[in-house]
């Protein structure tokens, strides 16, 4: 039987106890809309690619083991100057969620890689397990949630995201 050559070959899981690194759009740094002055990052930053772009509709991470490898340091500012809000996220987690990483090296990109699989409900997710790597100091990690009331230590609190 012939090989579609559309579709990639079969997924080759990565380590599990590598990082990668998921470049945050800038339409998907939303104001917060609270007077603070602060942006969030939206759980949409954590979307898998529409199948017009990629047809496994992975989404893009890099893999911080191979960047090193090819002599970029992922923390200087020379890596994706592009981008303004870079976040971190372990492969154990990723797996943990029930996805998948898969080496996808794209020209001039040996660390590209997708995560596949990716369902709205497991966006929040990802973005609550993701560590920044950079971001300027008025982009938060707030996640929009309904008001929340909750007792601490005797006192009721209100609690909100932006």
């Amino acid at each position: 039987m012939a090989r579609d050559h559309r579709r990639p070959p079969p997924p080759q899981p990565a380590a599990n106890d590598k990082v990668v690194i998921r470049r945050i759009p800038a339409e998907h740094i939303k104001d917060c809309n609270d007077g603070s002055g602060r942006r969030r990052v939206s759980k949409a930053a954590f979307s898998a690619s529409s199948r017009k772009v990629d047809p496994e509709e992975g989404m893009s991470v890099d893999l911080w083991s191979q960047l090193v490898e090819d002599g970029i340091d992922p923390e200087s500012a020379e890596y994706a100057p592009d981008a303004e809000v870079l976040m971190t996220l372990r492969v154990s987690d990723i797996e943990e969620l029930g996805l998948t990483l898969v080496r996808r090296p794209i020209t001039g990109n040996s660390a590209h890689c997708n995560v596949l699989q990716i369902k709205s409900s497991q966006r929040n997710k990802l973005l609550k397990r993701a560590e920044w790597l950079r971001r300027p100091d008025d982009v938060i990690k707030a996640l929009r949630w309904s008001r929340f009331v909750g007792q601490v230590g005797g006192q009721v609190k209100v609690y909100s995201g932006c």
